[in-house]
């Protein structure tokens, strides 16, 4: 069998440990501004959960609180039954429940809780895939018989909340992707066990369940297929997405044989930040120099050489991207380079509007590089190296490149 631990309201709770007048009232923790992000020096923190950012800008403390723009993160479940929900600005927020406590996100401390959480259960589990900062799956395959699983799950929630006071909700199947499903069934602080899919699909809006996106469930509801029980009397609908759709319908199933992976193959890593609108040509082309800037700091200290960028933005109810190859090996200049160069395509749409949000991201990541003969350029590598060890010492803003 499976497992899939899924952490209820984790940012919530684990503020909850070192803030006591958050406890058992409602409650939301909340992004202070980005504007840290582009005003203050970084550093970067080597992280032990690969796939968030390890880069930690300095933050400012908040004198007066934004709550027109200041955003819910995490909602706590009794915040929720005022109908308060992640993406709530605050003053909406406090419109629904005049009561509310709030905290600001402190990602350092969720981070490190995390990590903890981790170790403990590669303690108790064989194969532990870390999936999300707050969710794991665990293989018991060869370790607890299928009849031992669901005594099992007890065991390991009742630790979970006496070790570290998180609640967790956890799901059982055969299946991977059936475990997480099975999960969010379950919560809050739940444990949902089953053999066979079909007892727990029926009558399930499509929209609840995991890799079925917008695009898609317009297209299925376009055919009158609203739930997941509907769509597997219809699965031949699903076969204009090829690969895809046949993956959507064994995870359905619960026959899809994906395994828990302990380390998971790094293809992509983006850097990206939401703001309050500006329409400052010169601004925001400084923002995307910084986060190209701190996008190459975690490129050159992890080894990867991507081989091409996406740039986004957002404007309005906008979002556009573009994409473009990068030169081997890896260099900060040509990453910067490139991610200018995207920007001003972009930007050539958004003339004139405000914009809201920056992003890149670095694909099709790779440790080993093809070189190009005609630019055969060690040098390249030696001077990443060499602004790697300055940064670290001075912070990574020492080093700026120019246009």
């Amino acid at each position: 069998m499976k497992l899939h631990i899924d952490f209820d309201s984790y940012f919530v709770n684990a503020e909850r440990l070192i803030n006591e007048e958050l406890r058992n009232v409602p409650c939301v923790i909340y992004a202070g501004s980005n504007e840290d992000f582009f005003t203050q020096d970084a550093k970067y923190v080597e992280n032990k959960i690969a796939f968030m950012t390890s880069i930690e800008v300095n933050k400012t403390p908040i004198k007066n609180i934004d709550y027109k723009h200041f955003t819910a993160i995490a909602v706590s479940y009794e915040a929720k039954k005022y109908g308060i929900k992640v993406g709530d600005k605050l003053n909406i927020a406090y419109q629904k429940c005049p009561n509310l406590k709030i905290a600001r996100s402190n990602i350092r401390h969720y981070k490190e809780l995390s990590f903890k959480v981790k170790t403990f259960l590669e303690s108790k589990i064989p194969v532990i895939e870390q999936f999300s900062i707050d969710e794991f799956f665990g293989d018991l395959e060869g370790f607890k018989k299928d009849t031992e699983a669901l005594d099992y799950a007890k065991y390991l929630q009742k630790e979970l909340l006496e070790k570290f006071g998180l609640p967790a909700s956890i799901g059982i199947n055969h299946s991977k992707w059936g475990a997480k499903f099975l999960t969010d069934l379950a919560k809050p602080f739940g444990i949902r066990m089953e053999y066979d899919m079909q007892n727990a699909i029926k009558g399930i809006d499509i929209k609840d369940f995991a890799g079925i996106g917008k695009e898609i469930q317009k297209y299925l509801r376009a055919y009158g297929v609203n739930t997941l029980d509907e769509l597997l009397q219809k699965e031949y609908l699903l076969d204009k997405y090829g690969k895809h759709g046949k993956k959507i319908i064994a995870r359905i199933k619960g026959i899809d044989n994906e395994k828990v992976e302990e380390i998971k193959d790094i293809k992509s890593h983006a850097i990206s930040k939401s703001f309050k609108p500006i329409s400052d040509y010169e601004e925001l082309r400084r923002r995307i120099k910084i986060l190209a800037r701190y996008l190459s700091v975690w490129i050159s200290k992890n080894g990867f050489h991507p081989r091409k960028i996406d740039v986004s933005i957002k404007y309005g109810a906008n979002y556009e991207h573009t994409s473009l190859n990068l030169i081997q090996p890896f260099s900060e200049k040509n990453l910067l380079e490139n991610s200018l160069k995207g920007f001003e395509i972009l930007m050539k749409n958004a003339k004139n509007n405000n914009v809201y949000y920056l992003g890149i991201s670095a694909n099709n990541l790779d440790k080993t590089y093809c070189e190009d003969i005609f630019n055969t350029n060690e040098k390249s590598k030696k001077l990443n190296e060499t602004l790697s060890k300055i940064r670290d010492k001075f912070g990574i803003n020492c080093i700026k490149y120019g246009d």
